[in-house]
C-alpha cells in the first residue's frame, strides 16, 4: 500500500516545470533536488538517486532555496517519456557544470 500523500502536479501548483532547489535545512543541508511536485506547504524532491521520482523527499518550502534553472531543453523527449531518475541525475550533473558547484 502507498501511504504517501497525492500530491498536485507541478504545473498546477504554479510552480515552473525547470525548478530546481537547494535543501537549506536538516540532514540534507546543501543537497540540490529537482522539484517534481508541491501541495500548499511542501515541496517533493528528486536526485535521481535515493530520493527518486517515485518516491521523493518531503520538505517543508520554508528549508528549500528555489533555483531557477531551465533545464527542459535537456530533456527535449520528456514529454512523451515522463521524467524518470536518469533525467533527474542527468538534469543535475549539467546544472553543476554551469554553475560550478560541486554539492553532494
Amino acid at each position: 500500500m502507498n501511504s504517501m500523500k497525492q500530491t498536485e502536479p507541478i504545473q498546477k501548483a504554479g510552480i515552473p516545470r525547470s525548478l530546481l532547489a537547494r535543501s537549506k535545512a536538516g540532514h540534507d543541508k546543501g543537497q540540490l533536488y529537482v522539484i517534481v511536485g508541491a501541495d500548499a506547504d511542501r515541496y517533493y524532491g528528486a536526485d535521481g538517486k535515493s530520493k527518486t521520482v517515485a518516491r521523493p523527499k518531503s520538505k517543508n518550502k520554508k528549508h528549500m532555496q528555489p533555483i531557477h534553472f531551465s533545464w527542459e531543453e535537456l530533456l527535449p523527449d520528456l514529454r512523451s517519456t515522463g521524467l524518470r531518475d536518469e533525467d533527474v541525475k542527468y538534469v543535475l550533473k549539467q546544472y553543476q557544470k554551469a554553475d560550478g558547484n560541486h554539492f553532494k
